[in-house]
């Protein structure tokens, strides 16, 4: 059952989904202009980013005081790799509006100690006093961020094997490559769930089973997105075609 926290938005379209997303980061800044927003990367939310550059240009938002923590990365890849997070981040969002260094904190994935890396990010986001906004979209398998099926709840940042769903999903990512690499780096589900506002983007027709288990199932680590449901302040922005239609099933 979809719990009293999640609020439900189901909306037509890609666009109306992306417009959506974007206003509540918009509504975020505008309340607090040194917000910490953690954004997921990727397909989904592309066209939010669109709306937020675009926002920025027309003097609607400034992120000039924002601070944004990178939620994910591809173990052996940095912003100078087509095909990581953080080369989507840069390109798509931080470059546009023009986000200073000082402000961006994420993994170096390509360190000798990446465990470490783990550790800093802690850190890091203790000393931010923690996430004010996470967006996140949700994997077929269910994951966030990159907290696979079986995830420990308890977790903070950590280094993860990648099923072969998400690496052969995000092969779309890299050219040439039939999957992505087998490890990444993530925040963890404690840490998402921590934040003060929680958003769950998804849209296309091979989300509906992961939005189907997100909303109906029972709360497990087999959905890591269906603890969000016991999140205080959730949201599930979803397109029509990847909401299941749960009376019919």
């Amino acid at each position: 059952m979809i719990s009293k926290q999640t609020l439900l938005n189901v909306v037509a379209d890609y666009e109306a989904l992306s417009s959506l997303a974007a206003a509540e980061v918009i509504r975020q800044v505008k309340q607090k202009p040194n917000a910490c927003f953690c954004l997921a990367a990727g397909d989904t939310p592309k066209g939010m980013m669109r709306y937020l550059v675009e926002a920025q240009r027309r003097n609607e938002a400034d992120f000039s005081q924002s601070h944004f923590v990178l939620l994910d990365e591809w173990v052996g890849l940095d912003k100078q790799d087509e095909g990581s997070c953080q080369h989507f981040l840069y390109t798509n969002l931080f470059e546009p509006l023009q986000i200073a260094e000082s402000q961006i904190h994420g993994f170096d994935a390509k360190a000798d100690d990446v465990e470490e890396e783990c550790r800093q990010i802690n850190t890091t986001i203790k000393e931010l006093g923690g996430i004010d906004l996470t967006v996140l979209g949700i994997g077929v398998n269910g994951h966030i961020g990159f907290n696979e099926p079986g995830v420990d709840f308890t977790k903070e940042a950590h280094v993860v094997h990648l099923e072969e769903t998400t690496t052969s999903v995000g092969a779309k990512y890299f050219a040439d490559q039939q999957q992505a690499p087998e490890q990444g780096l993530t925040l963890g589900v404690s840490q998402i769930m921590e934040a003060d506002k929680a958003v769950i983007i998804a849209s296309g027709a091979n989300k509906r089973p992961a939005v189907y288990a997100l909303l109906y199932e029972q709360v497990s680590s087999q959905c890591p997105a269906s603890i969000l449901r016991t999140h205080h302040h959730f949201q599930l922005l979803c397109t029509e075609d990847s909401y299941p239609n749960y009376e019919a099933m």
